[in-house]
């Protein structure tokens, strides 16, 4: 990374920043964030140059130049009154002690883990030389042609040039233009069949004519809880078997054997367990193309507009968003925890779900009028072998109730009582016959003129 590209970085960040948020720290981690390994001098003029370039191109108040040099008390002496000239930016940040203390604590948070980056540490010159040197050295062992061709190649290599990007530099041969040796592509030839079945490409030629180009919504509209089922009992029936189904792969799964179990992350868990099993749930859902399930910390959008004023929002495990006159709206939550989990994680995801449910309400009241006391935002909580489904619902005094439904086990190895499994389905059957009835009355309301006085409080209940 060239070092003009990261002073321009960092001077869009700076032009971005509050006044309040302007220190030396703040341009550091943005500096780290985008390389890591560079050294603290190397960094250091370059936040300068920034700096420069930020006074240049804009006008600096004095609250924000004031700013900038109250942490460092040498300078204070030198502006007694606003009449003054405003104090030069670049004093704050050539400062060397505050420098040095905010590169070497963030830095230090950096070495321990707090702060986590996914940047691959390139290799140094020395290293990629050492490299080149004992590929070298492996070749001139080998006698056939082949090697005394890849030896010529690597000759003409320019280690210099090598960055540790290139595979060479790791010791990789990477087949390219100039390594055309049959007997060099021989290994990975071999892997590959050459033609595929038949059969195989009928089945795809079948698969592509046959399938849908569009998926209708077929929600029917003015829907409520009534405590019945909003499907017919061989549409439930067919979900059940999906379920079921999905149940079976997890139990085949070598993943949940008990000897790995206790090892799995929460990744794992969430992808393997979880999202399969809420996948089968909404199969064949009459929800149409304007519906989907996001994973992997999506930021919520409706907690980014409840915080406001540029903040992050929360990110949820997995969301179902609806979409609706161009506006996405976020019906349902889950936060889930790895199979071997601690009772401060299960009560940290406990109040961050309900939190998201009040998100999720307050976004979508803002913009429609929506059936008080019938519509919900669904909140599942997934801890370990046990599954949660919550839902939260605003009453006609716009208090926010929070209930859970229904607490069922989530059999992650074989189980011959088929009651654990009923009960199972049962929950996961009620939370797609809350979400239609919650979808149909979202896309049956009308839009909302006025957003003000849309405050909540909420309390919780069990109701099983």
């Amino acid at each position: 990374m060239s070092s003009d590209y990261l002073c321009v970085k960092i001077a869009e960040y700076l032009s971005g920043l509050k006044t309040e948020h302007i220190m030396a720290a703040t341009l550091i981690y943005q500096g780290l964030e985008e390389n890591p390994w560079i050294s603290k001098n190397e960094l250091r003029g370059i936040v300068d140059r920034a700096v420069n370039l930020v006074k240049r191109s804009t006008t600096m108040d004095f609250e924000c130049s004031g700013r900038l040099i109250q942490i460092i008390p040498q300078h204070l002496t030198k502006f007694h009154s606003r009449s003054q000239a405003v104090p030069d930016i670049a004093l704050y940040y050539s400062d060397c002690h505050v420098f040095d203390i905010a590169f070497d604590s963030i830095h230090n948070l950096l070495d321990v883990g707090i702060i986590k980056m996914n940047k691959e540490k390139p290799l140094t010159s020395e290293q990629i030389n050492y490299n080149i040197n004992k590929l070298r050295g492996k070749l001139a062992n080998g006698t056939s042609k082949l090697y005394q061709e890849l030896i010529v190649i690597l000759n003409d290599a320019s280690t210099s040039k090598l960055i540790w990007r290139d595979p060479l530099a790791i010791m990789d041969l990477y087949v390219t233009a100039k390594a055309k040796s049959i007997s060099f592509k021989k290994p990975a030839k071999e892997m590959m069949p050459e033609i595929i079945p038949p059969t195989i490409q009928e089945e795809c030629n079948r698969f592509v004519s046959n399938f849908p180009t569009r998926s209708v919504s077929r929600l029917p509209h003015g829907l409520s809880h009534t405590g019945d089922w909003k499907e017919s009992e061989e549409k439930l029936t067919e979900v059940a078997i999906k379920i079921l189904e999905t149940l079976k792969i997890i139990w085949c799964n070598p993943a949940f054997h008990p000897e790995f179990v206790k090892t799995l992350n929460e990744g794992t868990y969430i992808n393997n367990v979880v999202v399969p099993l809420i996948y089968a749930t909404l199969f064949d859902n009459p929800f149409g193309e304007s519906a989907f399930i996001t994973t992997f910390k999506r930021q919520s959008n409706a907690s980014v507009d409840r915080r406001g004023d540029g903040k992050m929002g929360r990110r949820p495990d997995i969301m179902f968003v609806s979409k609706k006159d161009d506006k996405f709206y976020e019906l349902m939550y889950a936060e889930c925890s790895q199979i071997v989990h601690t009772k401060q994680k299960e009560d940290d995801d406990e109040v961050k779900l309900w939190r998201e449910a009040n998100d999720g309400m307050f976004w979508a009241h803002k913009s429609r009028r929506l059936e008080k006391g019938q519509f919900g935002i669904i909140g599942i909580q997934v801890l370990g072998h046990v599954l949660r489904l919550n839902v939260l619902i605003r009453d006609d005094v716009e208090v926010h109730r929070y209930y859970k439904l229904r607490e069922s086990e989530i059999p992650i190895h074989y189980s011959n009582d088929p009651f654990v499994l009923a009960k199972l389905i049962n929950t996961l059957l009620i939370f797609r016959n809350v979400l239609i009835v919650n979808m149909s009355i979202l896309r049956s309301s009308r839009l909302r003129r006025s957003s003000r006085n849309l405050g909540s409080s909420t309390v919780s209940t069990d109701i099983e």
